[in-house]
């Protein structure tokens, strides 16, 4: 059972991350499925297959709150990683070199006119 959490939980928090609540919908009855068919293969009687289905199914949504609360922390924490310059560091000055050019410069005053 408490593999069955774990994987319900986690599910969940991937869920949570990347789609929006609607997802649960088919979810839920994907694992629903899922469960009592392993149920019935195992032998189990109705009243566990019932603790199992709701068990999956609050773990599931535990695991989508979980996620969806932590989704904005990762988006931030993402755009704040992927910043050029840190915030207290002074960007380098401009030298020489950075302004040659790599094609040849004519001073002659009849070239264009």
């Amino acid at each position: 059972m408490s593999t069955l959490t774990t994987i319900s939980i986690l599910v969940g928090i991937v869920l949570g991350l990347r789609f929006k609540v609607f997802i649960l919908v088919p979810t839920i009855g994907l694992a629903l499925a899922l469960v009592a068919v392993t149920s019935m293969a195992h032998g189990d009687d109705v009243w566990s297959l019932v603790a199992t289905m709701v068990v999956v199914t609050s773990f599931l949504q535990l695991g989508y709150i979980g996620g969806s609360v932590l989704a904005p922390a990762i988006v931030h924490g993402r755009a704040s990683a992927g910043r050029s310059d840190p915030p207290n560091e002074q960007p380098r000055p401009i030298r020489q070199s950075d302004l040659r050019c790599n094609f040849p410069v004519t001073t002659d005053k009849s070239v264009g006119s």
